[in-house]
């Protein structure tokens, strides 16, 4: 069953396209990559900004306000590099296709980590369990997209196994394996040194070798701080600059006592796409459906099926807008909460209680510890994230996911008990039948997922070629944050100025200034409006350009309205001389997209 499950995770992998982006994360990584390897040539993971020369301070940078951060003069990317250094040897040998190579390996990985894990917990058919948090969580679309996701995930879970392992044989090596891999866990994404303190807690009362216990923490506190205390170095943040937005740069961003209970609707229970209030009963209710199945690993035979029939109930209801046709980027930016996901895992919410475990067999403290530590970091997590982070393009609750292992596992590994205190014989196959079908909800929810993933890259790459072509000679100015990262080829190809940046009438003049330097006579205006900023018609005409027959919009997702801005003839600004070989050229542009 294993072999079935590499070969599925392999073979779906052709299904989706190499070019385009899933979302601006995805598009940011890949110019921090295209820095690292083909504009600084390895000498370090700044942002090359094509108009440095004429926006030195990078006032006018086309990216969104989180998105990036000055630093020593120069410009970073919000996220941690050491994905993309992973990621640039396989890139350099065989381009696009290397960065489907790095995560189609680290899901691998994950499978059998997660096989490891199970078989470790004595869970019956463990291969099954393996395949079953793959392929009915949903984890499955991250394994195809260019995201650090998946790579941290599989290396959270080989720490969990090694560490469970560590602890209880005092080998040493176990040790050492459980410290670097929880620290590239850390590396690759930072809510894994959250993950890593989750699970030290969670094992303490497993410990029988202090020493195994100790050597793995302190190799991993060691290396975390020895990494943070480089990330400070190089670019002023202990935890890189993706940590630190919740620190007034916008309101949503910031961290408050008072949005706790909103942020754990969103991260918890939002399926409609409101907030707390009355409009979320609706949501609180079906919530509250799913949570019954909670209490079946501790109900009797009779109550079993009830509770099973009551959480499948919550998880239909919910599909009705999960798997809604016609606004695909619409739903996949809402509908992603835990309430969202796979209904399996609310059957572990409650096996951190010692009462469901028989403590004089070692394979039950496995378990505990294995669902413990999933479900501290999942409180954790929504108690220290957000509001922001819990909206946009994603799969599921994206920030939880990292619990959606321990907690498949430890759920899958109770239901063998819960069916023996079944009878008649008709109520156990009965009930069975019932905790296949919360598992098929997941793997059709991974069907429903692959199929956006691929509308939204394919809607991706083809939004690249057009606007590659609209006006080809003229600067880019946009409203919107996206265009420098999704698509993400069009940074280093097109000169692209943010029409967001230029608030104030000397801005504004700046902006016109620069963009009129590129290209004297025309800009290229692209636009989230029917109507674009009016102080354009000041500095020229604006001419609506059509994409009919080009491009379709589905639904009104990730709409644009192109413009045409010619300039009112005016003397006193010249272009400057425009390189004959580099980025904005012509000739360059298809060399420069692998």
């Amino acid at each position: 069953m294993l072999g079935l499950g590499i070969v599925g995770t392999v073979a779906l992998s052709f299904t989706v396209p190499l070019r385009g982006w899933w979302v601006v994360d995805c598009g940011l990584r890949f110019l921090e990559l295209q820095s690292i390897v083909e504009r600084n040539h390895w000498r370090g993971f700044w942002l090359d900004y094509p108009l440095a020369a004429y926006d030195p301070t990078y006032r006018f940078a086309p990216f969104q306000v989180i998105q990036t951060f000055v630093h020593d003069g120069k410009l970073y990317g919000q996220y941690p590099p050491w994905f993309c250094y992973l990621a640039a040897p396989f890139y350099l040998v065989a381009g696009r296709f290397g960065l489907r190579i790095v995560t189609l390996l680290a899901g691998i990985l994950l499978l059998y980590g997660c096989y490891a894990l199970a078989r470790h917990a004595h869970v019956r058919q463990a291969a099954w369990a393996a395949v079953a948090v793959v392929f009915a969580a949903p984890i499955l679309p991250y394994v195809y997209t260019f995201w650090d996701i998946v790579p941290a995930m599989a290396a959270g879970v080989w720490g969990m196994y090694f560490c469970l392992k560590a602890v209880e044989s005092n080998l040493l090596k176990y040790s050492l394996l459980a410290a670097l891999t929880l620290f590239f866990a850390f590396a690759m994404r930072e809510e894994y040194l959250l993950w890593a303190c989750c699970l030290f807690a969670a094992v303490f009362p497993l410990v029988r070798s202090w020493r195994a216990y100790v050597l793995a923490g302190a190799g991993f506190a060691v290396a975390a701080g020895a990494l943070m205390f480089v990330n400070r170095l190089i670019v002023g943040h202990y935890l890189f600059f993706q940590a630190s937005t919740g620190s007034g740069l916008l309101p949503e961003y910031s961290w408050s006592l008072s949005s706790r209970p909103n942020t754990a609707f969103l991260y918890l229970a939002r399926v409609t796409g409101g907030y707390l209030g009355v409009s979320a009963i609706p949501d609180l209710f079906m919530f509250a459906l799913l949570c019954a199945l909670a209490w079946v690993p501790r109900a009797s035979g009779r109550t079993i099926p009830r509770l099973l029939g009551i959480g499948i109930l919550g998880a239909a209801l919910v599909r009705v807008y999960l798997w809604a046709p016609g606004k695909p980027g619409v739903v996949q930016s809402h509908v992603i909460s835990m309430a969202a996901a796979t209904p399996f895992v609310f059957l572990g919410l409650l096996l951190w209680l010692p009462s469901v475990w028989n403590w004089s067999l070692p394979q039950h403290r496995r378990r505990w510890g294995i669902v413990t530590t999933s479900l501290a970091f999942l409180v954790a997590s929504v108690w220290l994230s957000v509001q922001a982070s819990a909206i946009g393009l994603n799969f599921g609750p994206r920030l939880l996911l990292p619990a959606y292992p321990g907690l498949m596992i430890s759920a899958i590994a109770v239901c063998p008990s819960v069916l023996k205190r079944i009878s008649p014989e008709r109520h156990r196959r009965l009930a069975g039948l019932m905790l296949g079908l919360l598992l098929t909800f997941g793997v059709v929810d991974n069907v429903v997922f692959l199929e956006r993933l691929k509308w939204k890259v394919t809607f991706s790459d083809t939004l690249y070629r057009v606007v590659r072509d609209l006006l080809p000679s003229a600067p880019i100015l946009t409203d919107q944050g996206r265009w420098a990262s999704d698509p993400a080829e069009l940074y280093f190809e097109r000169p692209i100025l943010s029409l967001s940046a230029a608030s104030q009438p000397e801005l504004q003049k700046e902006l016109i200034e620069i963009a009129k330097r590129i290209n004297p006579k025309e800009a290229l205006v692209l636009s989230n409006k029917k109507s674009p900023p009016r102080w354009l018609r000041s500095y020229g005409t604006l001419e609506p350009i059509s994409l009919e027959g080009k491009i379709e919009f589905l639904a009104g997702s990730f709409i644009t309205y192109p413009y045409r801005l010619r300039y009112h003839q005016t003397d006193g600004i010249a272009p400057s001389d425009i390189p004959t070989s580099g980025p904005l050229t012509e000739q360059n542009r298809e060399s420069k997209v692998p």
